[in-house]
């Protein structure tokens, strides 16, 4: 961050400022000069350091900010006690090259995710290039949707178990995916699912190799690696453990994640399953 900030003569002739009191005056500089400004024109500013700085008690700091909100001169965030203030960029170019570095290492400290959008608005209104910023918006709204897209179309174990030709569920096979849920999570334990389907490896303990390769490699969500072919591609000549003939991996269908009950009441269902086996054999 530098040390300075410059501010040009012509800020005194300008028409907004020209109509302010000597304590708006004051204020309006403050937020273009003290020691937390960064280049991008968004930075955290805790209301008593500006108290410490400014000389002024709380009330006053939060009339004066108020002030310049309806100005729309400023916007600031309580929760993140961060500041934005509007048109920085029309008065601090940002065409060089260590400037723009700068500026994209600022932004990814920035908390309110509001205050990048608006940036990146102001920077196409003053024909700066979005692509040399690389202001990374798109792979933001990409997690997002990502995440978004799971919690709408989220498969289950048990359901891919039956569907990808696993096996039948019995109770021994319910407890172990019961037990693949509680180490490592639903959604860890059907993306390991799929991947075994896609390498012919329909088997519960192929699945928790997996599982134990992405742990012991401290991998955060696997779903965001290197993912293998479309769903719709067919897998190559691998039938399963049972000689059944090859499937396809299915589409995600819209479901919910499974409750405990859930879980349990499939286990319940397996049980059953298995005492009519006995009985009938």
């Amino acid at each position: 961050m530098a040390t300075y900030r410059q501010v040009h003569i012509s800020f005194w002739q300008d028409g907004f400022v020209l109509s302010l009191t000597p304590e708006e005056k004051y204020f309006y500089l403050y937020l273009m000069t003290n020691s937390k400004t960064t280049q991008c024109g968004i930075y955290e500013l805790p209301k008593r350091i500006v108290e410490m700085e400014t000389g002024y008690n709380r009330e006053t700091v939060d009339k004066l900010l108020d002030r310049f909100i309806k100005y729309r001169k400023i916007d600031y965030c309580e929760l993140t006690q961060e500041i934005i203030i509007y048109n920085w960029i029309k008065h601090n170019s940002i065409n060089s090259p260590k400037v723009k570095a700068c500026i994209l290492k600022e932004l990814k400290t920035v908390k309110h995710q509001d205050f990048i959008t608006l940036f990146h608005n102001y920077c196409i209104r003053y024909g700066y290039s979005i692509n040399s910023l690389s202001i990374d918006l798109g792979e933001e709204k990409e997690k997002e949707e990502e995440k978004e897209k799971y919690k709408n179309n989220n498969d289950n174990p048990f359901k891919i178990f039956e569907a990808e030709g696993f096996g039948t569920i019995s109770s021994v096979i319910a407890d172990k995916l019961n037990d693949l849920i509680d180490t490592y999570g639903e959604r860890w334990t059907c993306e390991a699912m799929k991947r075994s389907v896609f390498y012919g490896k329909r088997s519960l303990a192929y699945v928790n190799s997996i599982l134990m390769g992405w742990k012991s490699h401290g991998v955060d969500e696997p779903w965001t690696l290197d993912k293998p072919p479309d769903k719709q591609t067919k897998l190559r000549q691998f039938p399963n453990r049972q000689g059944k003939p090859k499937i396809q991996i299915s589409k995600e269908t819209e479901s919910k994640p499974l409750s405990p009950e859930e879980r349990e009441a499939l286990r319940q269902s397996a049980l059953k399953r298995d005492n009519k086996e006995v009985v009938s054999g």
